[in-house]
């Protein structure tokens, strides 16, 4: 049975990689998270990434709208989740 909770992969935070880690320490941090089995950081972001392609598709419908439509901001994310 069921209690409604979910299992979220775990992210390696490197917001101090180079700030307050030095490098020593960062790539200790590193290679512990791929030795553990970690996900390296890129291939998550290539897992979702657009192509130049489409993104710029987006803007040439923002860009082909009547006069009368203001377009103030275009936001294009991804739909799919890895």
């Amino acid at each position: 049975m069921g209690l409604g909770t979910g299992v979220y992969p775990l992210a390696l935070g490197g917001s101090t990689f180079g700030w307050t880690s030095d490098e020593n320490t960062s790539r200790q941090v590193l290679d512990s998270f791929l030795d553990a089995g970690g996900t390296p950081l890129t291939a998550r972001r290539d897992a979702i990434a657009m192509s130049p392609e489409v993104v710029a598709e987006a803007i040439v419908f923002a860009v082909a709208q009547p006069d009368l439509v203001d377009i103030g901001e275009i936001v294009v994310r991804p739909t799919v989740q890895p």
